[in-house]
Parts: structure tokens; C-alpha cells; sequence
């Protein structure tokens, strides 16, 4: 054999060897070098199989400048090689359809080389032919996107490599709302390993003020420079992008920016995404003084582990914070409740020193009187009542003292509350009712949440009093009109303070434009603020995340209804449905998490019958939940969904159910739990060996197209219907309905190799 055909060879095994990288974003395709061919003497056997280990990716980081909506994107990403020998590569990148390369850099150690960038046809020739010598199913997401493509060499051994790519753009704006879109997942193969390090910051000038800053696929920090000015951060560690990273912000010069995420569905249904929050500079005479009133808990068990200690000092500075013109009061109880002040008092130097020395005086002993501490607070409240009023309830235990029974608890606090005062509930630890402080804060307009015991409470409690300080609208009200909207949640809206932000999710029948009035305290007088929007008519559309949001926000909403008030055939069946199209983690479904088993079966019992109480569910958390890597709170809280124990009313599962049931019922983002994938607005499941959409059982009698992965007739599919690419791009077996017809791909290798989960 040739010298040439050897080294043939070895390029085509390299490329098989390494169909297995973790590819985010830019590509870096590797081949040993090319060598002159030199005839040799005599022929030789061929060299035993050449193998590599994958390109590592090592860092991707992204730095973006918005000035006016024109923006500029600066991408370093750093590759490193783990062979001992010199391999040489192709550099693929997708941009945005508008989207033009101002500058490539490939570094040689400090040096810079200008990389030559070639014409958007020769791209494509060399993409599509290293896709068909490659089928990787990775590669597949790059179709139908511009590509950037440069040669790299020399990639050294036991090295790494980096390239750094400029771009620009123009963001289009839709009635304000602007959208950027990074590629973070693109090329990214299911199972593959780690990114590295993702680090991404976002700068945002406008001559407009900025209002609603939003992402829906990453948890992003948002720092403001007063109205006009934002800066945006992402950052991970050892992580595997499995999304595109979107941004959108909102340029309004209102008092309130509402900004309209819509995406119209397959069905005459679609859904939105309100955003609304008040503008950034927000002036001292543009806070609402409002009336709060703190009741904690100083029973003998708050002696435990420091906890006292820590509530005081949250305590004090909570009073410390507290603005002029409010008004406050404290009614620490344990066996019995003793009042600071027979009044709400000025928030004044005096009376906030006064209060500070008493929280410093609190000693934790006696029993858990719940029951006449918020009674006691509760008539505290007077008028005017165009005032905000809040209740912050903090408590490591069950009532113990006076009345202990819960519903008489939650109807004597209704019967003097009529829903005037916002009830926040703080459960510290494990041992405490859930049930209880969960229906305190949701029949009262507040919101529960809980302090795990490796968690800082005073930190905690702390950054709470720091939000509700600056309420700026409060009883909000949202009408619409015009479009028809349904089933939306939040269904109780909470109040709106400085700095933060309202997002309700809804479903919407009908065209034209939609009309929305939103009513509420502002500066202590009811305002109304008046809104328009033209919702796209058309199907689809860019925010196919919404249908998915929405499903999580809904069965959120309907766990919690069955966890408290016990399950009916009819709340049962829409969760199983909803959690079968999208693979949520739940009781009744946990089972789509693990392994395969017929979907029209399943566990049928009641597993929230009313009134229920069980123990800790350590025992069964791991039963049909996905092993995927978590940090501990994401594992507990999902596996306390998929656990029979969920009913439980106190104890560590409890504590784990109530606050997962409440990220999902305030869900921003999309995430695909277990042996899931989550394309678009489709939700995927491994069985038998192949990803399957969850829409094929109701497709059935729909044409189907057979494809051969990598066939001639696959890369035709591809080349007429370039949207079909993110779903073939999840595995080389793909059932997949779209257009009116089953799509069905099946690999040449069993299981679709190292693309299964």
C-alpha cells in the first residue's frame, strides 16, 4: 500500500475517533497533519488502528457590547489536544443570518495569526463534506446556519489551541422587546463531556431605558447603571450546554415596562409570557411606605445550632433597613406571644433603636404557639389600607401550644386577615409543617420559603427584607381584552418591588391585538397603566420555549393543589398528561425518568390522599429518578417529586416537595430532567433505543418517511427541510413528527452510540 492510502486511512479513522468531543458552539475538527508523500522502497502491512483521545474543550467565554441594538460579539474558545502528536483541524462556527465576521485569531503561544476566513458557499462544501465523512450527529445542528470555516494547524500534542472570533450584528426589535441569541449548544452532542469553564457577560447601552432584562435557558446576574445602562453575566463550571443561550431585554420610557413573549402552537391555541417590572431609578417619593409587622419564633428548639442567633441579627437588620415613613411592629412568641409596641410605630432612629435592643434581649424557651402569635399580629393592622402590609412569619416547628390543628389555624387567620396583609412564612430546618406554612402564605397573597440546615439563615432572611423594602406596586390587577387569555399563572399575583420582576405565563385563542390594564397601589393612590400588543398570528415563531414554561407553571400549580387538598381522577389525569408530552418528574409519571415501560400504564393509587402524613422519604428518594449530575438542592428537590413521600407534611421530603412544587409554579427557565431532551417546544424520551417524540402516539395515522441515518435520502431531508436538523441532530435513531409526517431515523450502529443518555 502507498504511503498517500496509508495516510488516507489514518484521516479517516482520526475523524471516527473523534465523533465523541464535547462540541459547544465553534468546532474544531482534527486530522494529523499532511506530510509529503515520499514512494517507499517495498510495500508495507498497514499500522494497526490509529487511536486519539477527543479535543477537550477547556474554556468558551463570550463577551457582547449592545450600543443602540447594533451589537458586537468577541468569542474566545480554548481547545485542548491529549494526543502526543501534532493534529491539524477545521474551525467551524454558525452565526446569525445577519451576522457578519469582523475579525478571526488563532493564537501560536502569544502570537497572533489572522485567520482567512473563506465565502459563505465554501463553507457550506466543506461543512457538508465533513458532515457525510464524519455522520456525527453533533454536526447535524450546523444545517441550515451560515458558517464561519477556517483551517487550524498546528493543534500540538499535550497543548491547547485558542481562536478567537469577532461579529456583528444588528438586534431587531419587536414593539421594544430585543432578542439575542448565542449558539452556545450548537454542536453539542447528547452524552458527550464536559465544556469546561462558560463564562459569558452581556453589556447593554441605550439611549432608551432598559426595562425587563430575561432569560429563559440560563441563570444570568443583571446588574443596572442607573436607566440606560445593564450589564449581564453568565457563568459555569464543568458543565455541558445543551441550549443556545437567549437574551431578551425590553427599551421602554414608561414607568413600568410590560413587555409580550408569544408562540403560536400547532393547535388554534398559543401562549405568552408577560414581563413587568418598574423602572430602575426609582426615587425615595416613589416608594410606597408600607406597614410590616415580624413574628418570630423564639421557642426552646431555636437554641439549637445557633438559630437564635442568627434571627436576631437578621431581625435587626431587617428593623434597621426599614425606610421612613414605614410603619413596624414585633411579635416574638413561643408559649405565649409578647407584643413590642400595642401599635405599629414610625419607623424613625428612636423607635428603630428601641426595637433592635429588645430583638437583642430575645431568649429562645417554651413551646410553639402559632395560633395566637398571628392572631395577635394580625390585629395590629389599621387603616389607611392603600398602604402595602406585609407579615413576616419565621418558625422552626409545629404548633404545640394553644390550638395545634391546622385548618382551624388557616381559617382563623383568613377570618382576620381577609387577604389584606401579604403573609410571608419562613420554615427553618426540617421539623417544621409545611402544609401549614404553605397554605398561610398562598390563601394570604405572600410566598413560603425555607432555610435547609446547611443553609445561612441570617443571609437568607436578610436578602428577603432587602426586596420587600422598596414595594412600588402593590394588589396588582391584570385585565385583557380583545385576544381571549386562560389558564394563567401565577394566579395569585404578588406585589412588585424595586428591582425585581413579575413574569405570568398564559394560553391566548383568537387573533388581533391584545389589550392589557394593569391596576394597582402606586404612591398610595390606585393607578391604571394601559398596554397594546399585536400578538405573530402565524405558527411557531422564535420563543418555542413558552409551551414547556407553561406546562411546568401548570403542573406545578396542580401538584400543589392535590398535595394540599387531596387528589381527584380529574386533577390526576391532566398532570399525567402534561407530565407524559413534556417529561416533567412527578409522582405519577417518575417512572419517564427511568427506565422504559408502556406509556399507558402506571401507578394508578392515590399518592396525596387528604390528610396524609408520612416520614422522612430518604428511604425511596432514588427510586425511578435520572442519575444525572445535580448539585445536591437540584437532586433533592427532583427527587422528592418522583417520592410517594411527597404528601408528607413535615420532615426533610417535605421541606424538598414544597420547594420544588414552587419552582415549578414560578418556573423561568427550561431544563429537560432524566432520560428526556427538550427540542424546541418538543420533549423527546429514550425508549427502545431511539429518541422518540413525545407527539408520535397522536401521529400515528400520519405518512412515514423511513431514513437511513446518513444516506443519500437523509442529507436530501436535510438539504429540503433544514428545521428538521435539531431534531437528527439529537441521535442516529430519531422518531420525530413534523409537518404532518413521521420522521423516522435509524442509525447502521445499534443504540446510536455514545449520543445515547
Amino acid at each position: 500500500m502507498g504511503r498517500n492510502r496509508i495516510l488516507q486511512s489514518v484521516r479517516i479513522v482520526v475523524f471516527f475517533s473523534m465523533a465523541a468531543a464535547a462540541w459547544p458552539q465553534g468546532v474544531l475538527i482534527v486530522r494529523p497533519p499532511r506530510e509529503p508523500v515520499v514512494p517507499l522502497p517495498r510495500p508495507i502491512p498497514p499500522p494497526p488502528p490509529f487511536r486519539t483521545h477527543a479535543l477537550e474543550t477547556r474554556r468558551i467565554q463570550f463577551d457582547a457590547v449592545f450600543r443602540d441594538q447594533a451589537a458586537r460579539t468577541r468569542v474566545t474558545q480554548v481547545f485542548y489536544n491529549p494526543n502526543p502528536m501534532v493534529l491539524e483541524g477545521t474551525f467551524l462556527f454558525p452565526l446569525a443570518e445577519e451576522a457578519s465576521v469582523s475579525d478571526l485569531v488563532v493564537y501560536e503561544g502569544e502570537k497572533k495569526l489572522r485567520g482567512t476566513i473563506l465565502d459563505q458557499d465554501q463553507a457550506r462544501r466543506i461543512y457538508d463534506s465533513i458532515l457525510r465523512e464524519m455522520r456525527d450527529p453533533g454536526l447535524i445542528q450546523y444545517a441550515g446556519r451560515n458558517l464561519v470555516e477556517a483551517r487550524i494547524f498546528p493543534i500540538p500534542p499535550h497543548g491547547e489551541k485558542k481562536i478567537e472570533l469577532e461579529y456583528t450584528q444588528l438586534l431587531r426589535a419587536d414593539a421594544g422587546l430585543v432578542r439575542f441569541s448565542y449558539p452556545l449548544g450548537a454542536g453539542v452532542r447528547q452524552g458527550s463531556p464536559s465544556a469546561g469553564e462558560i463564562s459569558g457577560r452581556i453589556s447593554i447601552q441605550s439611549a432608551i431605558p432598559i426595562r425587563n432584562i430575561y432569560s429563559p435557558t440560563h441563570a444570568i446576574s443583571v446588574q443596572r447603571h442607573g436607566e440606560n445602562q445593564a450589564v449581564a453575566g453568565l457563568e459555569s463550571r464543568e458543565a455541558r450546554p445543551e441550549q443556545d443561550f437567549l437574551l431578551y431585554y425590553q427599551l421602554s420610557e414608561k414607568e413600568f415596562g410590560v413587555s409580550l413573549l408569544t408562540y403560536r402552537g400547532t393547535e388554534d391555541r398559543g401562549y405568552f409570557l408577560l414581563l413587568l417590572s418598574p423602572k430602575s431609578s426609582i426615587s425615595a417619593g416613589e416608594i410606597s411606605p408600607k406597614d410590616i409587622v415580624f413574628v418570630p419564633d423564639i421557642s426552646g428548639s431555636m437554641n439549637e445550632k445557633g438559630k437564635m442567633e442568627k434571627v436576631r441579627e437578621a431581625l435587626q437588620y431587617g428593623v434597621r433597613t426599614l425606610p421612613p415613613g414605614d410603619r413596624f411592629n414585633l411579635v416574638p412568641f413561643s408559649t405565649e406571644e409578647s407584643v413590642f409596641a400595642p401599635e405599629l410605630l414610625e419607623a424613625s432612629p428612636a423607635n428603630k433603636d428601641k426595637a433592635i435592643r429588645f430583638i437583642g434581649e430575645m431568649r429562645a424557651a417554651g413551646g410553639t404557639n402559632i395560633f395566637d402569635a398571628l392572631t395577635s399580629a394580625l390585629r395590629l393592622y389599621r387603616p389607611p389600607e392603600s398602604r402595602p402590609r406585609y407579615l413576616v412569619f419565621l418558625t422552626d416547628g409545629r404548633p404545640t401550644v394553644g390550638e395545634t390543628a391546622v385548618e382551624r389555624i388557616l381559617e382563623r387567620v383568613r377570618s382576620e386577615n381577609q387577604g389584606a396583609v401579604r403573609l410571608f412564612t419562613f420554615g427553618v430546618g426540617y421539623d417544621v409543617n409545611t402544609f401549614l406554612l404553605d397554605q398561610l402564605a398562598g390563601a394570604n397573597h405572600g410566598a413560603p420559603d425555607y432555610v435547609a440546615p446547611e443553609e445561612d439563615l441570617e443571609v437568607k432572611v436578610s436578602s428577603f427584607f432587602d426586596k420587600i423594602n422598596y414595594p412600588v406596586l402593590s394588589e396588582i390587577q391584570l385585565t385583557f381584552s380583545g385576544i381571549s387569555v386562560s389558564e394563567s399563572y401565577p394566579r395569585q399575583l404578588p406585589d412588585l418591588f424595586k428591582g425585581s420582576q413579575l413574569s405570568l405565563l398564559g394560553r391566548t385563542s383568537g387573533e388581533g391585538r391584545l389589550a392589557i390594564s394593569l391596576e394597582g397601589q402606586y404612591q398610595g393612590k390606585k393607578r391604571t397603566f394601559r398596554h397594546e400588543f399585536s400578538p405573530g398570528g402565524k405558527e411557531g415563531g422564535e420563543a418555542d420555549f413558552l409551551p414547556r414554561l407553561w406546562a411546568s407553571r401548570k403542573v406545578g400549580y396542580l401538584l400543589d393543589q392535590i398535595r394540599l387538598n387531596g387528589e381527584t381522577a380529574e386533577l390526576r389525569e391532566e398532570v399525567v398528561r402534561l407530565a407524559r408530552k413534556y417529561g416533567f418528574v412527578t409522582p405519577y409519571t417518575s417512572y419517564l425518568a427511568a427506565e422504559d415501560r408502556d406509556y399507558g400504564r402506571g401507578d394508578r393509587r392515590p399518592v396525596f390522599p387528604a390528610g396524609r402524613s408520612a416520614g422522612s422519604p430518604a428511604d425511596s428518594l432514588g427510586r425511578g429518578v435520572s442519575d444525572r449530575a445535580m448539585r445536591p438542592a437540584e437532586a433533592r428537590k427532583e427527587l422528592a417529586l418522583a417520592a410517594p413521600q411527597i404528601a408528607a407534611q413535615s420532615g426533610e421530603g417535605a421541606v424538598w416537595a414544597s420547594q420544588a412544587l414552587q419552582g415549578m409554579k414560578d418556573s423561568e427557565k427550561i431544563s429537560s430532567p432524566g432520560k428526556t431532551r427538550v427540542v424546541g417546544d418538543r420533549t423527546f424520551f429514550w425508549k427502545e433505543e431511539a429518541w422518540v417524540d413525545s407527539e408520535v402516539e397522536k401521529g400515528a395515522s400520519l405518512p412515514r418517511i423511513r431514513l437511513d441515518f446518513g444516506s443519500e435520502e437523509f442529507f436530501q431531508a436535510l438539504k429540503v427541510t433544514p428545521a428538521l436538523a435539531r431534531f437528527f441532530s439529537l441521535g442516529e435513531n430519531v422518531i420525530v413528527v413534523y409537518a404532518g409526517k413521521v420522521y423516522e431515523v435509524k442509525g447502521t450502529r445499534e443504540g446510536a452510540g455514545p449520543t445515547q443518555p
